[in-house]
C-alpha cells in the first residue's frame, strides 16, 4: 500500500508534457485550413473536389463536411487521440489527392497569372501535405501508444523549418500575383475609359463586348464607373468574381 501511494505521488508530481512546437504548428495550419473552408462556404460557395468546380448546394454541403471532419481533427491534435492521428493521416492523404487531380483542371480565362498561382500552390499544398503525414509518422507513438512528447526534437526543427519554407513560398507567390493584378487592371481601365470619350453608354457597352477575357471584364467595370445610369446586368457580364464585386459597388 505505502509502495503504490509512492508511486501514485511520483506520478502526480510529474510536470505535464507539453505540446511539443511541431504540433502545435500543425494545429494552427489545420485551424487556418478549416478557416479557408468556412471563408469559401460563406462567400462564393464554390469547391474542387478531384478536379471537379463545385457549386452551390453541394459545393456548401461538400464545405461543411469538410470543416467538420476538419473540426475533429483538430480536437483529435490538442487531445492526442488515437483517432486524431488516424483521421489527420487520412485527411492529409486526400488533400494529396485532390490536389494532385486538381492541377490540371483550373483554368482561368481572366488571368494566366492565376491559374499559374493555383498550380503553384496546389504543388507546394502536395509537398506540405506529404511534410506533415511524415511527420505525423514519426509522432505515431505519441498518439497510438501514448508515449509521452518530447518538447523539441530534431524532427520538430525540421519539420517547422520546412513548413515555414513551402508556406512562405506560396504567400509571396500570392503577393506576387495580386500585383500583378492591380497593375494589369490599372493599365488596362485607363486605357478603356479613355475610350470612352464622347461616348454613350450603349457605345460604350458595344465596345467592351468586342474585347475579350479580362479587357473585357475591366471594360465592363470601368463602365460602372464612368456611368451613373449603368444597369445591373452590365455586371452580370463579367466572369472574374473580383471585378463584378466591384462592378456592383460602383453602381451602388
Amino acid at each position: 500500500m505505502a509502495k503504490k501511494r509512492g508511486k501514485e505521488k511520483a506520478l502526480a508530481a510529474e510536470p505535464k508534457a507539453k505540446i511539443p512546437i511541431g504540433l502545435n504548428f500543425l494545429i494552427i495550419y489545420t485551424v487556418i485550413i478549416g478557416s479557408f473552408y468556412l471563408l469559401l462556404g460563406a462567400t462564393t460557395a464554390t469547391t474542387i473536389l478531384f478536379g471537379y468546380v463545385l457549386k452551390g448546394a453541394g459545393a456548401l454541403i461538400v464545405n461543411v463536411l469538410f470543416m467538420l471532419v476538419i473540426a475533429v481533427i483538430i480536437f483529435g491534435l490538442i487531445k492526442r487521440k488515437a483517432f486524431g492521428w488516424y483521421l489527420a493521416v487520412g485527411w492529409f492523404g486526400f488533400e494529396i489527392l485532390n490536389s494532385f487531380s486538381s492541377i490540371t483542371a483550373i483554368r482561368d480565362p481572366s488571368f494566366a497569372a492565376i491559374q499559374t498561382f493555383f498550380r503553384i500552390a496546389l504543388t507546394f499544398i502536395i509537398a506540405i501535405d506529404g511534410l506533415i503525414i511524415w511527420y505525423l509518422f514519426v509522432k505515431k507513438n505519441c498518439f497510438i501508444k501514448g508515449v509521452k512528447f518530447h518538447h523539441f526534437k530534431s524532427e520538430d526543427k525540421v519539420f517547422v523549418a520546412l513548413m515555414s519554407i513551402l508556406i512562405a513560398i506560396i504567400v509571396i507567390s500570392g503577393i506576387y500575383v495580386a500585383l500583378k493584378i492591380y497593375i494589369d487592371t490599372a493599365n488596362i481601365s485607363k486605357e478603356v475609359i479613355s475610350d470612352f470619350h464622347g461616348k454613350s453608354i450603349g457605345e460604350s457597352l458595344f465596345l467592351c463586348s468586342l474585347k475579350k477575357d479580362i479587357e473585357k471584364d475591366v471594360c465592363y467595370m470601368s463602365i460602372a464607373v464612368v456611368y451613373d445610369d449603368t444597369p445591373s446586368f452590365v455586371c452580370d457580364k463579367i466572369n472574374f468574381n473580383f471585378y463584378k464585386f466591384s462592378c456592383m459597388q460602383a453602381i451602388r
